[in-house]
């Protein structure tokens, strides 16, 4: 098990140094998934001496990293809010999610560190004797607000994503999958973590060991690939694209906006702007002579799809048309897909199971 802390606790405080060192002045998002990486990297280093009893022996060394976990939840939704360009503008907004963090710090210098050697003696023995009480108890709340903090986040994602696909008509977005992953990675270490103190908090020590393992093996598992995946794409570390209100003037097409949208049909029919890969809704609008947003309200209101859908079923139809009337035997679906717009095969396989509903 000594193995697994150091090179799941490295690797985590590694990627977090990395990330904090190639942030700009604008890439705050970097900074807190940064800090929130080396956050995990010491807790499981404090985990693990807590374990081995090191702490016992090193009194003046205990306690300093306890309440690192309250970080979690807040730098990860302010990494989520940074990447989706949401970060309040008043700073107390931001800085009231870290107080139970410091309220916790403060309060642990004069209960523990400016305390007598053979108080803190005494308080780590009472801690020790009932591990299974309050600490547990805590840990499980303070599990279950950062669950809600990822879920927070995990839905401000979606909606991002959402309105993305109302935007661009090709969404190859490595920021996209690259925070998911982060996101969802860590709602299941915490998951984990819950089980694992529930488990301590109702059946003593009874498998604590097995699952203490399982879940360095999961956050290393985790690491590794997130590592690979950062630096084989540099471009994950990136902002994704802003989001723009977009509020709802009224929910009924007008006549000029019924016009517009057989406008729309015919010239998708006749110039195939679908077949660019890189179409935008702004594109479009152009052609049409309208805002962006009223486009959007039409595809959305009056087509009944989002922007990305339209134009993906768009190229499905054609490459079924190119594959009927092929006469080149040699050809591949992947040129096929190519020609109707699309550019990469996930993107392809995404909109053709959506499409054929399959």
């Amino acid at each position: 098990m000594p193995n697994l802390v150091f090179l799941a606790s490295s690797l985590f405080i590694l990627l977090g140094v990395y990330l904090i060192y190639r942030s700009s002045a604008v890439q705050w998002g970097n900074v807190f998934l940064g800090l929130f990486f080396i956050c995990m990297g010491l807790s499981v280093i404090d985990v693990n001496l807590s374990y081995q009893q090191f702490y016992q022996d090193h009194l003046r060394y205990a306690n300093w990293l306890s309440g690192l976990p309250l970080l979690y939840g807040p730098l990860l939704y302010f990494y989520t809010l940074s990447y989706v360009h949401h970060l309040p503008e008043k700073k107390w907004k931001t800085w009231i999610h870290f107080v139970p963090f410091l309220v916790v710090f403060v309060m642990m210098l004069f209960l523990y560190h400016f305390r007598s050697n053979a108080y803190q003696a005494e308080f780590m023995e009472r801690a020790l004797n009932n591990s299974n009480g309050f600490s547990a108890i805590a840990s499980v709340i303070i599990l279950f607000l950062i669950l809600g903090y990822l879920l927070s986040s995990i839905r401000l994602v979606n909606r991002h994503n959402q309105y993305l696909k109302s935007k661009y008509s090709n969404l190859e977005n490595r920021q996209y999958f690259w925070i998911k992953y982060i996101l969802y990675g860590i709602l299941a270490i915490m998951l984990h973590s819950l089980v694992m103190q529930v488990t301590f908090l109702f059946f003593d020590s009874v498998g604590i060991k097995i699952l203490l393992i399982s879940l360095l093996v999961m956050m290393l598992v985790f690491i590794i690939y997130g590592v690979f995946l950062g630096l084989s794409h540099n471009q994950v570390f990136e902002s994704m694209a802003q989001i723009q209100p977009d509020p709802r003037e009224n929910a009924r097409l007008s006549e000029e906006m019924l016009v517009k949208r057989k406008e729309l049909e015919q010239i998708l029919e006749a110039e195939k702007l679908y077949l660019e890969s890189d179409l935008k809704l702004d594109d479009l609008a152009r052609k049409l002579h309208v805002n962006a947003r009223t486009l959007s309200e039409i595809i959305n209101q009056g087509m009944g799809k989002s922007f990305f859908d339209l134009i993906n079923d768009y190229r499905i139809e054609y490459t079924k048309h190119l594959m009927k009337t092929n006469t080149d035997k040699r050809k591949t679906i992947l040129e096929f897909m190519y020609e109707s717009g699309f550019n990469s095969k996930s993107s392809f396989n995404t909109a053709f199971r959506k499409y054929t509903g399959s």
